[in-house]
């Protein structure tokens, strides 16, 4: 599959396999790494605004315990 063929972030052809630096895995696989990572990247600009916003620390830290799970 050419790489404008491919289906958008989380679809997912069956038996699909991607590459990633040397490692073969399936798109599910690879779906469900993009969809934590960008999760993680919410919670991560959560906790960014947290601390410029200068919140009291339980409110950080409760917010760090969220981002762990």
């Amino acid at each position: 599959m050419t790489p404008s063929a491919r289906p958008q972030d989380g679809a997912t052809d069956p038996g699909e396999t991607r590459t990633i630096g040397a490692m073969e895995l399936p798109a599910e696989v690879v779906a469900g790494v993009l969809n934590r990572l960008r999760r993680i990247e919410g919670q991560v600009r959560g906790l960014q605004q947290l601390v410029a916003d200068g919140r009291d620390c339980r409110d950080v830290a409760t917010q760090l315990a969220a981002a762990n799970r």
